[in-house]
């Protein structure tokens, strides 16, 4: 189960809130977010891995980074082929894919759960409006942690076998906005995905 968490959490009673009451047993961070989590560690007693979406020094065995994990993914896979065609295979239409939050101003963040289904049904709606060929590029502006990002930014380009481009969003939406103009080149992107 995903639980996309906003990078504009910054009180750490926001962020360990969402992080216990999901459940998290695995955290996926760019390092310039893993230090938010990482200063919870203690709180944290179902947190299995810290995961390093960039190389990481550090010696501690439950922070790890995600070439790391890849290669422990390709190992398990060349040596327990079955194991991942058994889990995957079990995965119903009906099953919990995404625990998606609310905001949270007026009280604690309600947890949105989201099934298999909701999300194919309204991607396979939204592929059919998206003029993009598989390996094009949608720019996604959009705060990944948004249930319309998930839908319509990620699993539509996974459908649609094309990659995904985000805005580099800075320490502030100003500075996102400044990053427009040399992402867009940048990433090379067919579509500009925004709400």
């Amino acid at each position: 189960v995903n639980v996309p968490l906003s990078i504009k959490l910054l009180e750490s009673g926001e962020l360990k809130f969402r992080l216990i009451h999901s459940g998290c047993r695995y955290a996926f961070a760019s390092e310039s977010q893993q230090s938010k989590i990482l200063e919870l560690k203690d709180d944290l007693p179902d947190m299995d891995h810290f995961i390093s979406l960039d190389n990481i020094d550090r010696e501690e065995p439950d922070e790890i980074d995600l070439s790391l994990l890849k290669e422990k993914g390709k190992k398990l896979l060349e040596t327990q082929p079955g194991k991942f065609l058994e889990r995957w295979q079990s995965v119903e239409e009906e099953d919990l894919a995404v625990i998606s939050y609310t905001s949270g101003t007026t009280s604690n963040p309600k947890g949105i759960m989201l099934m298999h289904r909701n999300f194919v049904a309204n991607v396979q709606q939204i592929s059919g409006i998206f003029n993009l060929q598989p390996g094009e590029k949608i720019f996604l502006v959009i705060p990944w942690d948004h249930s319309f990002a998930h839908t319509a930014g990620l699993y539509a380009s996974i459908y649609l076998g094309c990659g995904v481009a985000p805005v580099d969003f800075g320490k502030s939406p100003m500075e996102a906005l400044r990053n427009f103009p040399k992402n867009i080149p940048a990433t090379r992107s067919s579509m500009i995905q925004n709400s």
